[in-house]
């Protein structure tokens, strides 16, 4: 293959995907809306793009081809797979078309599309001020979207369908590898449940634990084996290189299962990634042993039902360590009514991800108030983005402000200043928290820790009614 001797550079590359947060933003306001959310295609999406002019590209004809030469070359005038930047001219060619039909993306999720199509070639004979908005989800060439409105469904589907090469596959029923399982009840309410059993099975069949007879009560933890008190392995040992290496493996797919659909596992699998670098046999057990819980609980998941309570709770926890904070502050936990749209509970513990966001020389007590402030920093970064597209959905309620609880009286006091002796240790980029609460776009407040939410799942929890009843 041969190309013209201008550079690409990564800004040239550019192809955002949809955020796996905001698919789960967008099931939730469907299912409130009462609506399945539907799913398309774009076919041969790499080959419906047009090179540029000052992008020449040639290739050999392929083997085969009825009309082969030794000396032939064909000039492409479509984008290929394989090429570098095949993915960002199919993004601006989707980006135009959706456009084009009056469909604006969101500015926190450019992936994320809403608005009332428009058409140079079919009409709609709702008068527009009766229309209804269309809400689109872009993952490269696969697209989620659905309106509160069939008719308009049906409008969106033929206006795209003129514009490019789509399949259009009915209800969401699988999407970046979750299960989409809708349920009508009687009521007349709507519920979804995502799930990965599929993938769930996958890592069990590798990992050779499938086999096992599935074990209704079982936890992720081996009783009498703390992970972070499992002694490291022993030098030279000849096996460490293979078992570093199928560590890894589980410790990855069990991160993409927390990313998605399974918060319970986040967890042990923050204490497992603490020692990915050089797990000893132990470790690896009890990677193993995950994997059980995974093949005991694999249709666990996240659910939406449009009959549940408006109050939005979101749990973001950073970073996900054990915390060996003792409690001594029980109190009554805050009630649904003092909870805004959005709530989330920030708690942290003295160690992994902590020792490359907090300098060595920090003194010990100073490092777990730091660590307590990039909390609390961080949960308030996830909160933002999903209250910006919320807004962008037209969500109204996600206009309010935000609370947010510790379990640090200190760390909250310093949300609400500008200097506090200590703070050196802590980098100017993260005061996100800071700004936020000027704006009285989010209030820190303190809660006792015996009752701080995110102990479940950022805690060595092994009680089985935890993993079972929450």
């Amino acid at each position: 293959m041969l190309r013209s001797h201008q550079k690409s550079t990564p800004f040239n590359k550019y192809a955002p995907v949809l955020k796996y947060t905001s698919l789960r933003l967008l099931t939730s306001k469907a299912v409130s809306d009462k609506r399945v959310l539907q799913q398309g295609n774009c076919k041969s999406a790499f080959c419906q793009a047009s090179l540029p002019d000052d992008e020449l590209t040639v290739v050999r004809p392929p083997v085969g081809d009825l009309a082969y030469s030794k000396d032939e070359y064909w000039l492409l005038r479509k984008t290929l797979y394989g090429l570098r930047r095949s993915p960002h001219h199919w993004y601006n060619k989707i980006t135009a078309i959706l456009q084009g039909m009056g469909l604006q993306p969101s500015p926190h999720n450019p992936c994320l599309y809403q608005g009332i199509v428009t058409s140079s070639t079919a009409t709609n004979s709702t008068p527009p001020s009766h229309r209804k908005p269309i809400h689109v989800g872009l993952y490269v060439d696969d697209f989620v979207f659905y309106s509160e409105s069939t008719e308009e469904e049906q409008f969106f589907r033929q206006t795209l369908s003129s514009q490019c090469n789509v399949e259009f596959m009915g209800p969401l029923d699988y999407f970046l590898g979750t299960a989409f399982t809708w349920q009508h009840h009687k009521s007349g309410n709507l519920s979804v449940h995502l799930s990965q059993t599929v993938f769930t099975e996958y890592i069990t069949h590798c990992f050779a634990v499938d086999n096992m007879n599935p074990i209704p009560q079982m936890t992720p933890y081996r009783s009498g084996f703390p992970i972070d008190a499992i002694p490291p392995p022993n030098p030279g040992d000849p096996d460490q290189k293979q078992r570093t290496k199928c560590y890894q493996s589980i410790v990855g797919c069990i991160n993409w299962l927390a990313t998605c659909t399974r918060p319970d596992v986040s967890p042990f699998l923050n204490f497992l990634a603490s020692y990915s670098n050089n797990p000893a046999p132990q470790h690896y057990k009890a990677a193993l042993h995950a994997v059980k819980y995974l093949l005991s609980t694999s249709e666990y998941g996240i659910s939406f039902h449009s009959n549940a309570t408006s109050t939005v709770q979101a749990f973001n926890h950073f970073p996900h360590h054990h915390d060996k904070e003792a409690y001594s502050d029980a109190t009554p936990p805050p009630s649904p009514s003092d909870c805004y749209n959005l709530t989330g509970f920030s708690d942290a513990c003295w160690g992994g991800q902590f020792g490359n966001a907090v300098a060595d020389s920090t003194p010990l007590e100073m490092f777990k108030y730091c660590s307590l402030i990039l909390a609390i920093d961080a949960c308030v970064v996830e909160l933002l983005h999903i209250k910006h597209c919320a807004m962008d959905l037209g969500i109204a309620d996600a206009q309010q402000t935000i609370t947010i609880y510790s379990d640090n009286q200190a760390a909250v006091n310093w949300a609400a200043v500008f200097t506090t002796k200590g703070t050196k240790y802590i980098n100017l980029h993260e005061n996100c928290v800071r700004e936020a609460h000027y704006s009285k776009i989010v209030k820190i407040t303190h809660i006792p820790g015996v009752i701080n939410a995110s102990d479940l799942f950022t805690k060595e929890l092994k009680d089985a009614a935890h993993y079972h009843c929450c």
